[in-house]
């Protein structure tokens, strides 16, 4: 869950990239809150994957928080090629 990322004792020099879904059921945080998390912590490279992947306000979110770009749910493998 995004709580238990955030309140992890994590290494963050150590994650080179994130790939975050945005909706996390039952939780009021999204993948925004958690990209912003990341960002915040020094992850350079963090993606947003979602099945909202046509709603702009969404994308436009993702992108102000900091991520690279917003990937469709399912992830198609061919994009890391």
């Amino acid at each position: 869950t995004a709580k238990e990322v955030e309140e992890a004792e994590l290494d963050y020099s150590k994650v080179d990239a994130a790939i975050v879904d945005y909706q996390f059921y039952g939780e009021e945080k999204t993948g925004i809150d958690l990209i912003k998390h990341l960002k915040a912590k020094g992850v350079k490279s963090v993606y947003l994957c979602t099945g909202f992947y046509d709603n702009e306000m969404i994308i436009n979110q993702a992108h102000a928080a900091g991520a690279i770009r917003v990937l469709p749910k399912p992830i198609d493998p061919s994009i890391f090629a």
